[in-house]
């Protein structure tokens, strides 16, 4: 009857009127209810991890978007871009699309960016520490580069407190920083010593002999001179007499 409800899909209503000599006449028609609402359709939330340990790429997992529709059968779920959960993703920034189509055809359409961040830093390694002797009151050291490994950068930034080839003074010992960066701005450091020891003996240089007669009152007198001439790459610290 009239006001009766119809589900998604065609349907045929016959009428059937009966005179009271019982003849018959039937006419018909079709109700076709039509489903033009699209499925609903809901992404997981923007995610942002970062790199595995290691490597350039991050792991990605998610749970599958919920759908439902209007005629009560779940729509067919695509995953657009060829992307699934557990997938490595590059750094950077990627878009997931889905869609969901019920069986009228309509299409729902939902995305969601999955961010990948590195934030490992390189590993760096110095070179051992250096040791130069000199008899000199400066020495020049140098050391082989140090080395940076990175886990999405093949070109680290490498850059030292102190240049190979440097002049250092004598007796002193002095870090060398190493600060690796990659190109996400991560850093990593290390230090090594360059010590400079001093194998220059001190100079003296003592005045004439002396000769001086004794005085008639006694067998002693007393005797005076310069101080004996000195010099030392390093600097004199004591000079004594016996």
């Amino acid at each position: 009857a009239s006001g009766t409800s119809f589900s998604i899909g065609s349907r045929a209503v016959t009428y059937t009127v009966t005179d009271k000599a019982n003849l018959k006449t039937t006419c018909s028609f079709t109700v076709v209810v039509k489903d033009v609402t699209p499925p609903s359709l809901s992404c997981p939330a923007n995610m942002a991890i970062d790199t595995d340990a290691g490597i350039h790429t991050g792991t990605a997992n998610w749970n599958l978007p919920t759908t439902s529709d209007n005629s009560g059968v779940a729509p067919q779920l695509v995953e657009k871009t060829g992307l699934t959960s557990g997938d490595d993703f590059a750094v950077g920034a990627t878009t997931v699309f889905y869609t969901a189509t019920d069986g009228s055809g309509n299409t729902a359409l939902c995305s969601f960016t999955v961010t990948v961040t590195d934030n490992e830093a390189s590993k760096v390694s110095c070179p051992a520490n250096v040791v130069v002797k000199t008899s000199a009151s400066t020495a020049t050291a140098t050391w082989p580069a140090a080395t940076a490994t990175d886990n999405a950068d093949n070109d680290v930034s490498i850059v030292y407190s102190k240049a190979s080839g440097s002049s250092f003074n004598v007796g002193t010992t002095s870090n060398v920083l190493v600060t690796a960066t990659d190109d996400a701005g991560n850093v990593a450091t290390c230090t090594f010593t360059v010590t400079i020891q001093d194998t220059g003996k001190p100079s003296i240089t003592c005045p004439d002999d002396i000769s001086v007669n004794a005085p008639t009152t006694g067998p002693s007198t007393t005797v005076s001179w310069d101080a004996p001439a000195t010099s030392d790459n390093w600097g004199v610290d004591t000079v004594t007499s016996t």
